[in-house]
């Protein structure tokens, strides 16, 4: 897994690669990347995450307000 900080700590990006072995012995690989912001007054978190594999690809964002 690799990470980086950026844009002053605010920004968490986050990205892995994993290879996995299918039942008929094919070797395939899943790639995955995550983006962490928190907001410039600390009240909500941001993840932005997708993952590529060889049947397709798939985002989300999930988003977290303080309390």
């Amino acid at each position: 897994m690799k990470a980086n900080w950026k844009n002053n700590g605010k920004v968490l990006e986050l990205q892995s690669t994993r290879k996995i072995n299918t039942p008929d012995g094919d070797e395939r690989s899943m790639t995955g990347k995550d983006r962490w912001e928190l907001s410039n007054d600390g009240q909500t978190l941001t993840v932005k995450r997708s993952v590529e594999t060889p049947m397709g690809s798939n985002e989300v964002k999930l988003v977290f307000n303080k309390q």
